[in-house]
């Protein structure tokens, strides 16, 4: 088993669906998407997604959508620290609202799950198969709760795709993501997104494709059905306002072994790279800067004059009782490879083959773990990026190379 099926497993068995990739894996924490995150999707009826955002860093579960008018903003949801509005959202009426915000055309196989429901009352939606006339086409909306708007993914992540990210007047975020189901483009099958978060944490997702299914269905048109003007329509109407107001508080409700505010203690990503960029070894070039901006997290392209590699790097704050508060994890600081230091800090070394990438990629990693849940991960490729090719036999930094950076006590002193 890999080590992102580990994680996996570790994280199902605290009591929760995740969804990882190594893109998640490297901006992991607990639930943390996503996204992205997705594959971003998890578990109820396969369309609520708890993510590990691929693009944003924050906690959230969502999954999303609509498509007429708008008013640039999500009206209504109750201030962090006060209690929600009340009331219920059921199935039928989430199912009633993606069939309003979608132009004209057939919404068929629907279904979804309301706030009545336990299951999905921090993360309602709606999800079924549209056709305008012009193709059957899967699309979702769905709500949430986040701790922080997501951002957009850099070419070393989703080469080939869109993304946009903007602040609207009231402070909202609203993003928009064009690519692919699989980066990789092993399937033709083409994602369309847009999410808007608002200031006080409450989140809305749309999403849509060009086959009637998200995975191993021909595409039945060249796009999907909605423009991207309409998808942000979709996300902004006001007609979520009942939905959002039907949610728990923002932040109520922490992923096990995570402390509540673990993200806002994060440092940014521009003090990871420059940190990153003073560990790496001086025969390395630093070709550019990823454009991911999530706390906790950064990327750098690196040559040693024999070819690209992706390095990132990732902290995450899991709290002392990590071990207690996410079963399983303990797994992936045992074993042979694996080593605990005097201080107590757990490390370990992997040296895999990347599913995520192309022919011959390879992925050198160092994990570790301090005593106080502090997680440091530094993960090297033999290509510029994910979904490509190797350029090269082995990554470009050694396995005790990539160790001694996760082990700098200069982490401990960011943020």
């Amino acid at each position: 088993m890999s080590f992102e099926e580990q994680l996996s497993e570790a994280l199902r068995s605290a009591g929760g669906s995740f969804s990882t990739d190594n893109r998640a894996l490297v901006r992991g924490g607990a639930e943390r998407g996503r996204r992205i995150r997705r594959r971003r999707h998890a578990a109820v009826a396969g369309g609520v997604a708890a993510v590990v955002l691929a693009g944003g860093g924050g906690v959230v579960a969502f999954g999303g959508a609509g498509a007429d008018g708008g008013t640039g903003r999500v009206g209504g949801p109750a201030p962090v620290g006060a209690p929600a509005a009340g009331g219920t959202v059921s199935k039928e009426e989430m199912v009633e609202l993606l069939a309003e915000l979608l132009p004209e055309g057939r919404l068929t196989r629907t279904t979804g799950l309301g706030t009545d429901d336990p299951r999905g009352r921090s993360a309602p939606f709606a999800q079924g198969v549209f056709d305008d006339g012009r193709g059957a086409a899967a699309v979702s909306v769905s709500a949430g709760t986040v701790t922080e708007a997501p951002g957009c993914p850099g070419p070393e992540h989703a080469p080939g795709a869109e993304c946009s990210r903007r602040t609207l007047a009231d402070g909202s975020v609203l993003v928009v993501f064009k690519g692919y189901e699989y980066p990789d483009r092993r399937e033709d099958t083409r994602l369309w997104r847009a999410s808007l978060t608002t200031p006080e944490g409450r989140a809305v997702e749309a999403m849509e494709w060009n086959a009637p299914e998200e995975k191993g269905a021909e595409p039945t048109r060249d796009e999907p059905p909605l423009t991207e003007e309409q998808l942000e329509a979709v996300v902004t109407d006001d007609r979520w306002d009942k939905v959002l107001a039907a949610l728990p508080e923002p932040g109520t409700t922490p992923s096990a072994g995570e402390p509540q505010d673990a993200q806002q203690r994060l440092p940014a990503a521009e003090e990871m790279a420059r940190h990153l960029r003073g560990l790496l070894p001086s025969r390395l070039e630093v070709l550019r800067r990823g454009a991911a901006d999530d706390p906790g997290y950064a990327n750098l392209v690196v040559d040693d004059g024999r070819g690209g590699t992706l390095v990132e790097i990732q902290l995450q704050e899991w709290g002392r009782d990590w071990e207690q508060g996410v079963s399983g994890l303990g797994m992936l600081y045992s074993g042979a490879e694996a080593r605990t230091l005097e201080d107590g800090t757990r490390v370990v070394v992997r040296k895999q083959g990347s599913d995520k990438s192309g022919a011959g990629a390879l992925q050198w990693s160092a994990d570790s773990m301090r005593p106080d849940g502090t997680r440091v991960i530094a993960t090297a490729l033999n290509a510029p990026g994910y979904h490509l090719d190797a350029n090269r036999p082995e990554p470009a930094l050694t396995g005790e190379e990539l160790k001694a950076i996760v082990l700098d006590d200069g982490w401990d002193r960011l943020g």
